[in-house]
């Protein structure tokens, strides 16, 4: 799996485990639901001020989002 779609997973798995939508989680991290989308598909490559965006968003470590990736 590629890292992108590695970090799409773990971040769609977070955001369903927090009870949130896209919308939802795109208003806390000051994003785009396209963006959060894009992001949960793997069609978009994620940089690091948006990682720790949406790690204090969904109030989680940022390890969470990128664990299985190497």
């Amino acid at each position: 799996m590629s890292h992108r779609k590695t970090f799409g997973a773990n971040l769609r798995a977070s955001r369903v485990a927090k009870g949130l939508t896209q919308e939802q989680l795109a208003r806390k991290c000051k994003v785009t639901s396209d963006y959060i989308s894009m992001l949960e598909h793997g069609r978009a490559n994620v940089g690091l001020d948006n990682i720790v965006k949406i790690a204090k968003g969904l109030r989680i470590p940022i390890a969470e989002l990128i664990k299985g990736i190497e």
